[in-house]
């Protein structure tokens, strides 16, 4: 039975180191405000070539006056390999309105899985 047990335990250990857990970016920027300032917000897009085409996906509400503002968001395991993605940022007002792109950024993410261990057995 314990060898049941164990080796169940080795199974959900190795299962769960398999899958990779997201990974969190960081973004920061500046602003100009609008006089009377009528921002939204900004919209966030991802893009796997540089200069896009770009995808949505997300938009930051606009809070309060920063000197810098920041957001942080989570890139999900997308497959096995490292990945570039190219990031752009749009400014949106009240109305709707969108600016157009900010400058790209670029950021290689790692979703390389290791490699599996070898020679793995019992030892006495």
């Amino acid at each position: 039975m314990w060898k049941f047990i164990v080796g169940l335990f080795l199974i959900f250990t190795l299962f769960s180191f398999s899958i990779a857990n997201p990974i969190n970016i960081t973004f920061g920027w500046g602003q100009d405000l609008p006089s009377p300032n009528d921002l939204r917000g900004w919209k966030l897009y991802k893009s796997s070539s540089a200069g896009g085409p770009y995808s949505f996906m997300t938009e930051i509400p606009f809070a309060t006056v920063q000197t810098e503002y920041t957001v942080t968001v989570t890139i999900d395991y997308p497959n096995n390999q490292k990945t570039k993605y190219f990031y752009v940022l749009t400014a949106i007002d009240t109305s709707g309105n969108e600016s157009g792109y900010s400058n790209e950024v670029a950021k290689e993410v790692d979703f390389l899985s290791p490699v599996a261990p070898k020679n793995f057995k019992e030892k006495l």
